[in-house]
C-alpha cells in the first residue's frame, strides 16, 4: 500500500502499443495452452486420470518433480 502511494505521484508513464499488447496476449494464451497440454500428455502417458473429481478411475499416483 505504501509503495502504491509513493508511486502515485511519479511522473513517468509506461505505454504499450496496441500491436505489442496483442502479441503479448497471444504469447500468454499460447503458453497457457502449451502448459495445459503438457499436463494432459503426461497424465495420459502415465495411464492415469486427468479428472481430480474421479480418483477411483486412476490406475496409479504420479509424483510431480518441480
Amino acid at each position: 500500500m505504501l509503495g502504491m502511494y509513493l508511486v502515485s505521484d511519479a511522473e513517468f508513464t509506461f505505454e504499450i502499443t496496441r500491436t505489442l499488447n496483442f502479441k503479448l496476449f497471444v504469447l500468454v494464451i499460447l503458453l497457457g495452452v502449451a502448459i495445459a497440454l503438457a499436463g494432459v500428455i503426461s497424465f495420459r502417458k502415465a495411464s492415469t486420470t486427468v479428472n481430480p473429481l474421479k480418483p477411483e478411475t486412476a490406475s496409479s499416483l504420479e509424483r510431480v518433480d518441480l
